[in-house]
């Protein structure tokens, strides 16, 4: 699946596409590493014992950013929430 697949969705996707680009050029992308390949399936586990529904590229997100021991930044906190040990950072609510 695109990375990009919101931009191209959105309202406006020639200019979600250009941030797009402009956050991938200035940012560094970290390997799947084994914490975080560990970490994304217990997440699944442990939502789905909670009967939470969460996209799969969300829950890889999750156990990438648990797995490195990173905060995500999302406006979307709510997708999120059902994950413990999970710290967000929403710079939307800033």
């Amino acid at each position: 699946m695109c990375q990009c697949h919101g931009a191209l969705h959105s309202a406006n996707p020639s200019r979600h596409l250009g941030l797009f680009g402009f956050l991938t050029n200035a940012a560094t992308i970290l390997s799947l590493s084994k914490n975080s390949s560990i970490s994304t399936p217990r997440i699944r586990q442990d939502i789905a014992s909670k009967a939470t529904l969460i996209a799969s590229p969300d829950t890889l997100i999750a156990g990438h950013a648990i797995g490195h021991g990173l905060s995500p930044v999302t406006g979307n906190t709510r997708v999120f929430s059902h994950t413990e040990g999970l710290k967000l950072e929403n710079w939307v609510e800033s």
